[in-house]
């Protein structure tokens, strides 16, 4: 009686390399394992923006001495020439509730467009007048003419992408801006960003604002509305 056939085995071609012997493995196990991995990382790479889901980089933080910050004022001291007193007066409308008196970097071309509504082309952070100290990254700084408790703060422009803002406030004790900043709220994103001081419990008079921006794009202009409290417009 024939005895059943046994399974066939494939013989493997071996080889010896640095005195050990190396199996070597057909060709056609090659040719497929390297298909299979083209495979894969072609669905990665197609794919990735489904798999990782984008994150947009926050403002990035600067180190600068106290030295440099202080450059950085005199700079813009320096640069608040007659031209920038006169755009100071300008921003002026009869009757607004609100009105900015000081702003950093100096050359922010700062337009009142309506009562409460200020516009001005966000600087790019590298704009060596921009400061950064205490927050840890370039920002824009607007000033108050009169503290004010305000409502709310609105941000809009076509090519925002994500904002935080800080207050310095009227120390109820000691009637004066300490320095003392509150960062309201966490990082936003999209066009039209508002923060309701009101409901966050900022009941203070504002003295400053301190803006930190990301823009995508070309377009840089933004528009700041400050509403007062007390105002339901």
């Amino acid at each position: 009686m024939a005895s059943p056939d046994k399974p066939k085995l494939t013989a493997l071609a071996t080889t010896t390399l640095f005195g050990r012997r190396m199996v070597i493995l057909p060709i056609q196990s090659v040719v497929y394992f390297v298909i299979t991995l083209a495979m894969v990382a072609a669905v990665f790479f197609f794919a990735k923006d489904r798999i990782i889901p984008a994150v947009a980089a926050d403002t990035p933080h600067v180190n600068r001495t106290a030295q440099q910050e202080q450059a950085v004022i005199d700079a813009n001291t320096a640069g608040k020439d007659t031209q920038w007193q006169q755009a100071v007066t300008d921003l002026a409308i009869p009757g607004a509730a609100l009105s900015i008196s000081d702003w950093t970097p100096y050359h922010l071309q700062l337009q009142h467009s309506s009562p409460g509504t200020f516009e001005f082309d966000y600087p790019e952070l590298d704009d060596s007048y921009m400061l950064v100290k205490p927050i840890g990254r370039p920002y824009v700084m607007l000033c108050l003419e009169n503290p004010t408790r305000l409502r709310s703060v609105v941000l809009e422009g076509e090519g925002l992408n994500q904002s935080r803002l800080y207050v310095s406030y009227l120390n109820p004790e000691t009637g004066v801006d300490d320095g003392s900043l509150i960062e309201i709220g966490t990082v936003q994103a999209g066009r039209k960003l508002t923060w309701d001081l009101e409901e966050l419990g900022v009941t203070h008079a504002i003295n400053t604002i301190r803006l930190t921006a990301q823009l995508v794009g070309t377009d840089r202009h933004v528009a700041i509305t400050l509403i007062p409290a007390g105002d339901n417009n």
